[in-house]
């Protein structure tokens, strides 16, 4: 005997055939099926498009050696001194956002247009991406237009003045590459670029920059030349092997002394500053906790290997954050004179 037909096996059938299909939708009263169902944007795509993105920026960050800082503080805070002293006091805050991002990407240009002319310029040159092929000279060569650009920019939109006086530290960035495979004195070149944000910082605050903006300037040129010359000794001897010259191999055994002879000249100029500005005790503790860090410096630096040079070199960023600490507290706590 044949056997009847579920009646709810039947109905449920019927349901599933009537009812819109994923990714349909109503159109005049009717359904417009749709073979695969719709996609939506989901967060993991969006995650993986970023994290392809990151991936593909790693020449360049590379290029730019985002992985250390430490030049961009060193950088930074002497151009922090100069922007208190200019605006007596705290700078506004436009004032300081747009030295910070010009500082960050004239440093990160500089990195790149050297390691772009260290691949042409050097037969052998293994820290050089240009020169490994990992980056083109071309691709190189339109990273630093575009850095020095945005370095540019925040300037010019806020005084358009203070472009002049940024102009020679571009020239050093430029003829860097060049001069330390000719002149031991390639650390005093990096030093005077670094000092030139002091000059920068007046001039974006609209200040001249008079007997205190030049002591800074010069206290700055000492320090910093200091401070590649602490950087340069343990890669003194790679840098001889390259062909590139330094104050290290010039100075040989005496480099130690002479970064010490010329961070003391530093100080001694930054208390001229503090004597013309007739500043107060805070400035003067500022230098005193600068003296003893130099003290720790040469405690860091008695084992004479690689790495202490190193630390030693990373230790002035104390250094000048306490000089900074005196300047900063003497304009908030005793105002200007």
């Amino acid at each position: 005997m044949r056997r009847a037909p579920d009646l709810g096996q039947a109905l449920k059938r019927a349901a599933n055939a009537l009812s819109p299909p994923t990714g349909a939708r109503l159109r005049s009263g009717g359904f417009i099926l749709a073979r695969r169902p719709l996609r939506t944007p989901t967060l993991a795509g969006g995650q993986e498009a970023w994290r392809r993105a990151w991936d593909n920026s790693r020449p360049y960050r590379q290029l730019m050696r985002l992985s250390r800082f430490e030049d961009l503080a060193l950088l930074l805070l002497p151009g922090a001194w100069g922007l208190w002293f200019a605006a007596d006091g705290p700078p506004a805050a436009s004032v300081l956002a747009a030295f910070v991002a010009a500082a960050f990407f004239m440093r990160c240009a500089a990195w790149t247009f050297n390691d772009l002319a260290e691949g042409k310029v050097l037969l052998f040159a293994p820290e050089s991406l240009v020169a490994r092929g990992v980056l083109g000279p071309r691709q190189a060569a339109y990273a630093s237009a575009a850095l020095v650009l945005l370095a540019a920019l925040p300037v010019a939109l806020l005084r358009w003045e203070a472009l002049l006086w940024g102009a020679p530290a571009l020239l050093v960035a430029v003829a860097y590459p060049w001069v330390k495979l000719r002149s031991y004195l390639a650390q005093g070149l990096l030093g005077a670029g670094v000092a030139w944000a002091v000059p920068v910082a007046f001039a974006l605050q609209g200040s001249a920059m008079g007997k205190t903006g030049w002591l800074l300037f010069v206290g700055t040129l000492l320090w910093a030349t200091a401070c590649h010359l602490l950087y340069a000794v343990p890669r003194s001897a790679y840098e001889a092997k390259v062909g590139i010259r330094s104050m290290a191999q010039l100075f040989g055994m005496a480099s130690r002394p002479m970064a010490l002879v010329l961070q003391l000249l530093a100080l001694a100029a930054l208390w001229l500053v503090g004597r013309h500005e007739e500043l107060g005790p805070f400035f003067a503790i500022g230098l005193l906790t600068a003296l003893a860090l130099l003290g720790h410096q040469q405690f860091i630096l008695r084992e004479g290997q690689g790495g202490s040079w190193i630390r030693a070199y990373r230790a002035n960023i104390w250094l000048g954050l306490a000089v900074f600490c005196g300047i900063a507290f003497h304009f908030l706590c005793l105002g200007p004179r």
